[in-house]
């Protein structure tokens, strides 16, 4: 009996192991094609959502997403982040609830282009490690908690510096509500702003100690 109990116990342990795991859901489209996020048949595993087990996504097949409507929601969502990814936003609501990331290990590229809806992110960083990240926002509301352009892991050398190509945050329109904005705190950013509004609810920090830097460019009067 305490045999077969520990037996059990352990399968019973085994399948919480299962359930609690969460699972990456990977852009699948054809990369000549941009395509809608919406459909399943894209992704791996199915649409993302911000419930468990689907709730990662990675875009990273040089694909191209399309959200013009409807409702877009992750916990983490990766664009480019061994290779090429792209999102279009021109109407709808996309929103990830943990960590967004555009641009994340050497020779990727993200780019993320904003031209109407909403989008809202716990924490975003543009151009992150070795990766490139773009984002443009033409029109819509971007809420993002902590916004991070250029960024570095804590061991980066010099060199890991200048092989950089970092991140730039593009605002042509639109508004941009952010807590907290860090440009080239510890990598290479820069962020350009050309039009729109951006509120700083918060902190803002533009380069940082030794070789980072960071890039402030306003082109617009107030």
């Amino acid at each position: 009996m305490r045999i077969l109990a520990a037996a059990i116990l352990v399968v019973a342990l085994s399948a919480a192991a299962a359930s609690a795991t969460n699972y990456e859901t990977s852009w699948q489209a054809d990369p000549a094609t941009p395509s809608d996020w919406f459909n399943p048949a894209n992704w791996t595993l199915g649409v993302p959502t911000t419930q468990h087990p689907i709730n990662q996504a990675v875009i990273d097949n040089a694909g191209t997403a399309l959200i013009s409507s409807g409702s877009a929601a992750t916990c983490y969502l990766g664009i480019g982040r061994i290779g090429t990814g792209t999102v279009i936003q021109s109407g709808g609501a996309m929103e990830t609830t943990l960590s967004f990331y555009l641009g994340d290990q050497l020779d990727s590229k993200g780019i993320y282009t904003l031209l109407g809806g909403s989008f809202k992110a716990a924490g975003a960083t543009v151009g992150s490690n070795w990766g490139s990240g773009q984002f443009t926002q033409i029109g819509g509301q971007n809420t993002t908690s902590r916004l991070s352009v250029g960024h570095l892991h804590t061991c980066a050398t010099y060199a890991d510096f200048v092989a950089s190509p970092g991140g730039v945050y593009e605002l042509i329109g639109g508004q941009l509500s952010t807590n907290s904005v860090s440009v080239g705190s510890d990598g290479r950013g820069r962020f350009v702003q050309t039009g729109g509004v951006h509120t700083v609810d918060g902190s803002l920090s533009i380069g940082g100690p030794e070789v980072f830097l960071g890039l402030w460019i306003c082109r617009r009067s107030f």
